[in-house]
């Protein structure tokens, strides 16, 4: 099922609760997206906090560009 048809579902089912259960499922709902955005704002907290620490914070985007670069090209 694609994302769309799954979309539809949802609404059309939606659509035959009652109005506590359709509350219920706002509640849900609004549950599930600031837990992804918590753990989104983590792992940001995160990954700049090791740029700090690491020194990575200080290197412009030309340096990072080369650093990639010769990474990719390093024989292991």
């Amino acid at each position: 099922m694609t994302r769309t048809q799954t979309i539809k579902t949802l609404v059309s089912t939606m659509d035959e609760l009652s109005d506590t259960d359709l509350r219920l499922v706002v509640r849900f709902v609004n549950a599930l997206k600031q837990e992804s955005e918590s753990e989104s704002d983590d792992f940001d907290r995160w990954a700049k906090d090791l740029a700090r620490r690491k020194k990575f914070d200080q290197l412009t985007e030309t340096q990072i560009a080369q650093l990639v670069h010769e990474y990719r090209h390093q024989e292991f």
